[in-house]
């Protein structure tokens, strides 16, 4: 048998070939054209075996059969396009046209939000997306934070996740990163995003760019507590112009800031608003004259028509004297002032004594208090501060008012003006004893029946002064002395002792030199030497006929009756029309003179050895020539009224002629021929 050559494979599925043949070694098969019988899909070169005849065919997406990359008839996979409808057999939710390819069983199926599968636009399973509702919790899969239950899908691994202020993604309100908003407290730092100034740290939110920026009085915003662009508020010194934005008054330039518009406007007493300084609408204040009626606000008592500001609200009521507040010209709460009748009690305010119940209201404190005669005030029915009146024992000093004599110590209310005052009468150097004299015995004694009147001219001078001292009926002894002088203990009485008994018109005493504090001194032992002269020897030798010639002026007394009125009359009286006598017989000699007319008179005196006087002599020899001039002057022009005179004693009239001579005749004025005499002419006697 010859052997065949070797041929190419034969498919073995192939039917109606002449020839079968098997492949060599079995790996490769021939697959059929079409239109060639076949069994099944595999063994055709378009893999598609037609099953209703079984013969291999080219397939397409009409072919009614399952083939190409379909998952079902005609439908599904890439190449046909054509999307599978429901219950369809599926691959992938991009082969059914409801878009949801069902896992289990590999339908196609309708998606729903509830399917437990994720599908349609869900982000995660049935969650998320643009048509379920529901959203995704923590670790869900998410697109945007829309998705997400927390409202942050993290974007680094589209999870949803709490947000956090500090989570460093922008979530929640923040306006940037983990600042900004209402729930994050961290506010932003310059240049980062925000939406209001309350997002920045600087306070500024820019809202060209909605940055945070520093803001500034000068950076054309209204930023920080502005009320329009750079004015306004309390940051920024410069106020607002006219119709621009504001908060208040002191926001305006104008000073008045409307309020039904909130902008700067003219301010006026008629505008219906309450600005300038007034105290309500249009009232009140001290630009506006208008007075505030009944319940408006108020700042005090002038701003209301009533009268009245209410303190506790601040608003205009009726003043009453019960509302329990201190109004209309009260002192103190509902008392005190004219107004109200009630009196305020002990410790309340008061501006006059008739505010107070106790009738007095205490000057240094303005308040009420108990009257008493030490409290330093004029009270009670007091004339004057605690003294006078009926209640206190006190009597008033000189110049205090007084109502009535009783009132004064003095014992003398001036009835012309009600003060209390002492009869003080300015004298004429060395006229003492004559002045002092006229007053005991014309003016003082003016009630007595049995003294007669001296001078009109000093009744009319002083008598509406004095007239009123009735505690003192009358006087009977008066007491001359000096001011540099001290009395011996008892000498008063032995002086008016001796008056009395010896019946004598005048007494006086030894005087003698204080030599305490001046001992030693020429002028005093020399002083002393002419007191022992004159006293011991002229006055007690004219003791014996009670004629003495000389009463000194530090230790005299006098009695105050009928007969020594005349004397006292001719002492009131100037001599004669001459200067020279007038000077030395009056004003230098007014002890002399006196003594001159008690002699005249015949008005016996004495002298009282026992009573005695202390002067201070001159402390210098200036002093001393000075003081002789003056006595030795008068001294011996009235020895030569004594010597003229008829009416004096003999005896004394021999004894003053004596004197004279021994002074004036053997003396010569010429300093040359006779140096003594001129010195003792100078020194005692100089009419001129």
């Amino acid at each position: 048998m010859i052997p065949l050559p070797a041929q190419k494979p034969i498919c073995l599925a192939c039917v109606n070939q002449t020839t079968t043949l098997v492949c060599g070694s079995g790996s490769s098969i021939s697959k059929c054209e079409n239109t060639k019988p076949c069994s099944k899909d595999s063994v055709c070169i378009s893999d598609f075996c037609r099953t209703a005849d079984q013969t291999c065919k080219t397939p397409t997406c009409t072919d009614n059969y399952v083939n190409q990359d379909e998952t079902d008839i005609g439908c599904g996979g890439r190449i046909c396009g054509i999307k599978c409808s429901l219950n369809k057999t599926c691959r992938k939710d991009g082969d059914c046209t409801t878009g949801f390819c069902r896992l289990n069983d590999k339908t196609c199926q309708i998606s729903t939000c509830k399917d437990n599968y994720w599908n349609a636009d869900e982000t995660d399973v049935d969650c998320g997306g643009s048509i379920c509702s529901t959203k995704c919790s923590i670790d869900k899969s998410c697109e945007t934070s829309s998705d997400c239950q927390t409202g942050f899908c993290r974007s680094n691994d589209k999870t949803c996740q709490t947000p956090s202020c500090s989570d460093e993604f922008r979530n929640q309100d923040e306006t940037d990163i983990d600042c900004g908003g209402s729930i994050c407290s961290t506010q932003c730092i310059d240049n980062e995003t925000c939406s209001q100034n309350s997002d920045c740290t600087s306070g500024y939110c820019r809202l060209t760019d909605q940055t945070c920026r520093t803001a500034s009085c000068t950076d054309g915003f209204q930023n920080q507590d502005e009320t329009d662009v750079d004015c306004g508020g309390l940051i920024c010194t410069a106020t607002c112009a006219l119709t621009k934005y504001c908060g208040r008054n002191s926001d305006c330039t104008s000073g008045f800031c409307r309020g039904t518009d909130k902008t700067c406007q003219v301010s006026g007493c008629s505008d219906g608003f309450r600005n300038q300084d007034e105290t309500d609408i249009d009232c009140g204040g001290s630009t506006c004259g208008v007075k505030c009626s009944l319940t408006k606000t108020c700042g005090k008592d002038a701003d209301c028509h009533s009268g009245f500001c209410r303190p506790t609200d601040k608003t205009c009521q009726t003043a009453t004297c019960f509302d329990l507040l201190r109004n209309q010209d009260e002192s103190d709460v509902d008392c005190g002032g004219t107004a109200c009748t009630a009196k305020c009690a002990n410790g309340l305010s008061c501006g006059k004594n008739a505010d107070c119940t106790s009738a007095f209201c205490r000057t240094t404190d303005k308040s009420c208090q108990t009257p008493s005669c030490s409290d330093g005030y004029k009270n009670q029915d007091e004339t004057d501060t605690d003294c006078g009146g009926s209640v206190c024992s006190a009597r008033c000093l000189d110049t205090k008012g007084c109502g009535k004599d009783a009132d004064c110590q003095n014992g003398f209310c001036r009835p012309t003006d009600k003060t209390c005052r002492s009869v003080i009468i300015k004298k004429e150097i060395n006229m003492e004893k004559k002045d002092s004299l006229i007053l005991s015995f014309d003016v003082f004694n003016s009630l007595r029946n049995d003294i007669s009147t001296l001078t009109v001219y000093f009744r009319k001078l002083i008598r509406k002064e004095v007239k009123h001292l009735y505690s003192i009926s009358k006087y009977d002894y008066m007491f001359f002395t000096d001011a540099d002088s001290f009395i011996r203990s008892g000498s008063l009485t032995r002086l008016i002792d001796e008056v009395e008994y010896r019946h004598v018109g005048a007494a006086c005493g030894i005087v003698m030199v204080d030599f305490y504090n001046h001992f030693g001194g020429f002028w005093n032992l020399y002083q002393n030497f002419q007191y022992l002269y004159g006293q011991v020897l002229r006055r007690s030798f004219e003791n014996i006929f009670r004629r003495i010639t000389c009463l000194p002026g530090c230790i005299t007394m006098i009695q105050v009756d009928e007969k020594f009125s005349h004397v006292t009359s001719d002492y009131a009286k100037m001599p004669r029309q001459s200067q020279l006598i007038q000077t030395t017989a009056q004003r230098l000699g007014t002890d002399r003179r006196l003594v001159y007319l008690i002699q005249y008179h015949q008005i016996k005196t004495c002298l009282v050895e026992s009573a005695v006087c202390y002067t201070k002599p001159p402390h210098s020899l200036y002093r001393f020539v000075t003081q002789r001039r003056r006595w030795r002057s008068n001294a011996f022009f009235n020895s030569l009224l004594g010597v003229c005179s008829s009416r004096i004693h003999p005896i004394i009239r021999l004894s003053l002629f004596l004197d004279m001579a021994r002074i004036a005749l053997p003396r010569s004025t010429n300093p040359m021929l006779d140096p003594i005499g001129f010195l003792e002419t100078k020194l005692h006697w100089n009419p001129t």
